[in-house]
């Protein structure tokens, strides 16, 4: 291969680079709900503080005759609202979300935090991604 070639094929790669990002957040994506849903189960919200407000002394109560955490703000009741998350890529954004009706509701109480990953998963899924993206680049590189 020629000099010539090969910047060629980095020049190639690197106007790739905004659709690459894409597609590896796309691929993410099912891991990104993952994260999201054990950080709720954490009781944390995306800057790694717990959710607050507390739940009402009745709230704590039905959550311990389900033998769910009363000692910390999960949002998670039926499980409905933690199977409708979801990611998904907007631009240069990644957006979290519920399809659950309750969505709406949970954020205004507890704030749009409840959606996003901590710094901990963050930086895994920053590495794991990083990871994908050089993979993608020595395809079409071929280095």
């Amino acid at each position: 291969m020629t000099i010539h070639e090969a910047m060629n094929k980095v020049q190639t790669a690197v106007d790739r680079i905004p659709d690459i990002r894409r597609q590896v957040a796309e691929e993410l994506s099912p891991d990104i709900v993952e994260a999201n849903r054990e950080q709720l189960m954490k009781g944390l919200d995306a800057d790694d503080n717990p959710i607050s407000p507390a739940y009402s002394p009745y709230t704590r109560h039905v959550k311990a005759s389900k033998g769910l955490p009363t000692d910390k703000v999960t949002l998670f009741d039926t499980g409905a609202f933690h199977e409708g998350i979801f990611s998904e890529v907007q631009g240069d954004e990644i957006i979290i979300d519920s399809k659950d009706p309750k969505s709406d509701g949970l954020k205004e109480r507890y704030g749009e935090r409840i959606f996003g990953i901590g710094s901990e998963a963050t930086e895994s899924l920053r590495e794991l991604s990083a990871r994908k993206i050089v993979k993608v680049i020595r395809e079409i590189t071929g280095f």
